[in-house]
Order: structure tokens, then sequence, then C-alpha cells
């Protein structure tokens, strides 16, 4: 676990220097190349650590039963040995809803607007039904920040997901991860045991009484070790698509 866990430090700080020469530097003054710069950095690290059958895009998702397609999604992972993709172009890629592994929404900085903003992205692609009814499990919805505008405690994030369970538990996020500071609200009832068992290896919690159980529970690095976050990241997406991946064969 201490080599894992040097690894992703390392991918951590890979990913805070390409944040500070995007976003402080002032060299990319474009907001929206700056988006697509990060975007790739996080993809670059996702296809360094994930298995190979497990393919990285960005693109809409489309519904196989449905006219319906999902909203632009920035990463997109998706199962490229048992489904093609329906359009692959330089500018624009369309995914199966049955290929897709997971959606994810990146953000450079997060607050309440773009929190919002990027649930409503992830469950653009978490609704759309896959077929046959069962065989699939859900897309899971992810949210993953480099900073958050919540410094000291990610609790107004919390409540703002807490709010969108009873609105609809199966577009509600699985994750958000912030990079600084480091911290990842997890959906228990989707991530299930990996995100229990965090405890035993360097993860803290809040206390229970804090988070509705069966809903999210707040993980951070103990010892601010920030770039812990990184790990847990990865180990809950790892366990997660191995989990689906077994289903799917």
């Amino acid at each position: 676990m201490a080599d894992l866990a040097r690894l992703l430090e390392a991918y951590y700080e890979i990913l805070a220097t390409e944040f500070g020469r995007l976003c402080t530097s002032g060299q990319i003054p474009h907001h929206g190349e700056r988006g697509r710069l990060l975007e790739e950095a996080l993809s670059s690290f996702l296809s360094q650590v994930l298995p190979a059958r497990v393919a990285i895009g960005s693109g809409q998702i489309a519904g196989s039963t449905t006219p319906e397609t999902s909203s632009q999604t920035d990463v997109v992972l998706y199962d490229s040995v048992k489904f093609p993709l329906l359009i692959n172009q330089e500018s624009s890629q369309l995914f199966l809803t049955e290929s897709v592994l997971a959606a994810i929404e990146v953000k450079s900085t997060l607050n309440k607007g773009k929190a919002e903003e990027g649930f409503e992205v992830t469950a653009s692609a978490k609704r759309l039904p896959k077929f046959p009814p069962g065989t699939f499990p859900p897309t899971p919805g992810i949210l993953f920040a480099y900073r958050t505008e919540w410094t000291k405690a990610p609790r107004p994030l919390a409540e703002m997901l807490y709010k969108q369970v009873p609105l609809s538990l199966e577009t509600a996020p699985v994750m958000v991860c912030s990079l600084y500071p480091g911290f990842i609200i997890a959906a228990t009832n989707a991530l299930g045991y990996s995100v229990t068992n965090l405890g035993a290896i360097l993860a803290g919690r809040e206390e229970a009484n804090r988070f509705p159980p069966n809903m999210y529970v707040l993980i951070r690095p103990l010892g601010a070790i920030e770039k812990h976050v990184l790990l847990f990241f990865y180990l809950l997406i790892a366990t997660y698509l191995k989990s689906t991946l077994q289903v799917d064969d």
C-alpha cells in the first residue's frame, strides 16, 4: 500500500501542478480552453491507472430505447471491448448508454452554482435507461473538482447532495472528489463496502450523526496528508469498476 500511496501522491502533484499552470499563472486566459485541458489531465491520469478494457472519452451518451441523449460529458469511462463508439470524430464522440461505466464532470473550482451544474450533467447520463432492463448496472455520476470554495468544511455541498436524493435517488451523484481541500463525499449505497472500510487505509470519517446512514459519507485524508485524497478516489473507482465489469461478464 505504501508504494501505491507514493505513486498516487506523484499523480496528485501532477494534477495540482497542471491546475496551477492553467488557472493561476494566467498563461491560458480562455476559460473554456483551461477547462478542456484540465479534463485532459484527469483523463490522462485515469488512463494510466485503470484497466485497458476501460476506455476514456468525452462527448454525449445516447439511449438505445429512447431518442434522448445526455449533456456533453467531460470524461466518459466506457467498455471498449464489448461496445463500439456510435460516433468517433476528433470533435465529437457518441457513446451507447449500455457501454458507459461512469460519467465524470470536471470543475476547476467548485462552488454552489458549478455543483448544481455538474449534478445536472451527470443526472442526464444516469437517467438514460439501459436495455435489457436489469442487465447493466446504472451509470454512476461523479463530480471531480481541482479546488472548491469550501476551504474549511464541505458541509454546504453535502447538504446539496442530500437534497438531490429525495428528488431522484437514481440520478443523484455517487461521488464528489475535491483535490483541495482534499475530501470525498461518496454514496454508501452505490459504493458500499469499499467506502465503509477506507478507515483501514488512512481515511478519516466525520462523525456518523452528521451524515445520514445509507446515503453519503465524508472521507478526508488523516494527518493533513492532502495528497492521499487521490488514492481514495482511485480505490473507489477501481473497486466499483471491478464489480461492474464482473457483473457484465
